[in-house]
């Protein structure tokens, strides 16, 4: 028998793939009444459900424990089962499985979501097809009912990888790892090893050159010529590389000037340089891939422009959930403007929120706070910044319009996650949006992006 634990997405396609192939299975959930559960059981009559505390004497007995990635595995009966053999997989271990396709498969703490998106398109404009999945798009599982594309590109949380052991990517990369899921892991250093794990088995393995903490201590393949480096900061006589003139590299040798891509500079430069180096594994032409990235124009919620309101732009970067984010948004968008507004807080998860100092300084005239982290940033950085406290996001939004003046910017970019307001990121920068189109729609002379 075998056992899925969390109704969501990702529990209900595991369960979906069991009743596909007629085995039998048994659906858990750690809450008492989980969303969606009269639903499922009105398209899954059949399949027990069993909420609450996880029952230890059904995990020991069941064949593998299919875990959904919100669920810890420091959860105490899940733990004990698993110190008592019991094996603990996810989906993606399932799907790695039986997928058949070459899998492109990105990790990192920030910028993996953008990534996979741009190889993607870089894939399909190559006249191949492509499929995105795992921590991004419709649940993996579900791509096996589907006829089976050239390529997958896969997004890959901390999470999901600790419960992965079949998976061989043909080509593998940590775009870059800082503090996250404090919450979750004991250590950074613990962090940083789960997503290391996404170099187990893989053919190419893209290496940041300046993070090499990520991958000295991974499992990476043992020809040289299967590793390929990729540097911001220095050039590279092999790999990719940004010049001092600001210009993409291969073994130093100049290929177009950053200028030329709708977005260039500090993390967006990473992103560009690890998308080539992934194209480049997959045998795309070089023409293809700059023509591609040229055109490519970033997602929603990541360091998004959507408003110039009175000389003053407004940002919304919503998915800028951890401190690592938050820096590389304010190195790429601080020099270009006199001053910047930063709103931020939410639920912190645990991360130790002082690595925001150095940038705060540099470029930060005021930091309006909110949410559950508003207090520990007022006293991290009351000193350091101009701070102040908003009752909630709205507001925040209207204090920063009363002091932002002609050049400066107002960035919601919040180094926490959004569960203590919020159902998602996604939602907060919806709000955030709606907020900043009150002030235009006031107004009337803004201009929209």
């Amino acid at each position: 028998m075998n056992v899925v634990i969390g109704l969501g997405k990702t529990g209900i396609s595991c369960v979906d793939y069991f009743q596909r192939q007629g085995k039998p299975v048994t659906l858990l959930d750690t809450r008492d009444d989980p969303p969606g559960l009269a639903a499922f059981q009105t398209t899954y009559p059949d399949v027990p459900v069993i909420t609450g505390q996880l029952p230890a004497a059904l995990l020991l007995a069941t064949d593998e424990i299919v875990v959904s990635p919100g669920i810890s595995l420091q959860t105490p009966a899940l733990a004990s089962a698993i110190e008592q053999g019991v094996a603990c997989i996810g989906d993606i271990e399932l799907f790695a499985r039986e997928a058949t396709a070459p899998i492109v498969a990105i990790t990192g703490s920030n910028g993996k979501t953008t990534l996979t998106h741009m190889v993607a398109q870089m894939v399909r404009d190559a006249g191949l097809t492509a499929e995105v999945c795992g921590n991004v798009g419709v649940p993996v599982l579900d791509l096996l009912k589907d006829k089976t594309p050239d390529v997958y590109v896969m997004e890959l949380s901390s999470f999901q990888l600790e419960t992965t052991f079949s998976l061989k990517p043909n080509v593998a990369v940590v775009l870059n790892v800082s503090p996250d899921h404090m919450d979750r892991y004991a250590s950074v250093a613990a962090y940083r090893a789960a997503k290391q794990r996404v170099y187990r088995g893989c053919h190419f393995a893209i290496l940041n050159a300046d993070e090499p903490e990520i991958w000295q201590q991974g499992v990476l393949p043992e020809s040289p010529s299967n590793q390929l480096l990729i540097s911001t900061r220095h050039v590279l006589a092999d790999g990719f590389s940004i010049s001092p003139d600001n210009r993409v590299c291969l073994d130093a040798k100049p290929w177009v000037a950053t200028s030329e891509f709708a977005y260039h500079g500090g993390h967006h430069n990473q992103n560009t340089l690890a998308a080539l180096a992934i194209g480049h594994c997959l045998g795309l032409t070089k023409d293809t891939m700059l023509a591609s990235l040229k055109a490519f124009k970033g997602l929603h919620h990541r360091c998004e422009k959507i408003a110039t309101l009175d000389g003053v732009d407004w940002y919304n970067d919503s998915k800028a959930t951890n401190v690592g984010a938050v820096v590389a948004a304010l190195n790429s968008l601080g020099p270009r403007y006199s001053d910047i507004i930063l709103i931020a807080g939410g639920d912190a998860k645990q991360a130790d929120l002082s690595g925001l100092q150095p940038v705060l300084k540099q470029y930060v005239s005021r930091l309006i706070v909110i949410g559950a982290a508003a207090d520990e940033l007022q006293i991290l950085f009351g000193e350091v910044v101009s701070t102040h406290y908003a009752c909630g996001l709205e507001a925040a939004v209207h204090e920063a319009r009363q002091c932002a003046t002609m050049g400066s910017a107002v960035i919601l970019s919040p180094a926490c996650a959004s569960w203590d307001m919020f159902e998602s990121y996604e939602q907060r920068g919806n709000l955030f949006k709606e907020a900043v189109q009150e002030l235009i729609d006031e107004q009337g002379n803004a201009t929209q992006t």
